[in-house]
């Protein structure tokens, strides 16, 4: 069941993230200070992780499995910046060492997360009906396979847990919700939750 424990991390991190929303919505933190705080806790592992692939892979390809090898640095540099999976780029097309693509998504989700709740706060409206929208979007489209930009697999994915964990932390947080928000808060629930059986259905099968 791997993939269902990727999905609890999307969630767990966006039900963290709720503690943000309403330092955002005060102005107590831009952009660059929110996202500068999560970067310097994921980039470096992201970092560490290709340097490591890379040297295992040249020893594995040089002294066990001896065959032509050569390091994409192009694609490591991209891996490293976070940027090489369900950003702009397809599905497993650039980044190096599968499982960061995680981290990249995360990323993505959080910048998604600052920029939904500044532009609820201009518009002084809770934020709340962008996250519902934007797990409505993810479970829409995650088995769609659209490669598109911003629309990739894993990006949706991303989506649906991560804002699907926001949600939660507003609704645990003895938080109370209009009538409309409660809707759509149990749509995304219901929905993420159906998400979450079909996988462990689909995996007790296989």
């Amino acid at each position: 069941h791997g993939s269902i424990g990727v999905e609890f991390f999307f969630l767990l991190s966006g039900f963290f993230a709720f503690d943000y929303i309403e330092k955002i919505m005060r102005g107590s933190v831009n952009l660059q200070q929110f996202f500068s705080r999560k970067a310097k806790r994921l980039l470096p592992l992201l970092f560490v992780s290709v340097i490591g692939y890379n040297i295992a892979i040249s020893l594995y390809y040089t002294y066990i499995k001896p065959k032509n090898f050569k390091i994409d640095f192009w694609n490591s540099i991209l891996t490293s910046t976070g940027i090489a999976n369900g950003w702009i780029f397809p599905d497993n097309d650039v980044y190096i060492n599968g499982p960061t693509w995680y981290i990249a998504v995360l990323l993505l989700c959080l910048v998604l997360f600052y920029i939904l709740t500044y532009i609820a706060k201009r518009l002084k409206i809770t934020p709340f009906y962008f996250y519902c929208a934007v797990v409505l979007i993810g479970l829409a489209f995650v088995e769609k396979d659209l490669e598109k930009v911003f629309l990739f697999q894993r990006s949706c994915r991303g989506y649906y847990s991560f804002f699907f964990g926001v949600i939660l932390g507003y609704l645990i947080k003895n938080r109370k919700p209009t009538k409309l928000l409660y809707i759509l808060s149990a749509i995304s629930i219901v929905g993420s939750s159906l998400i979450y059986i079909f996988k462990i259905k689909n995996s007790c099968i296989l």
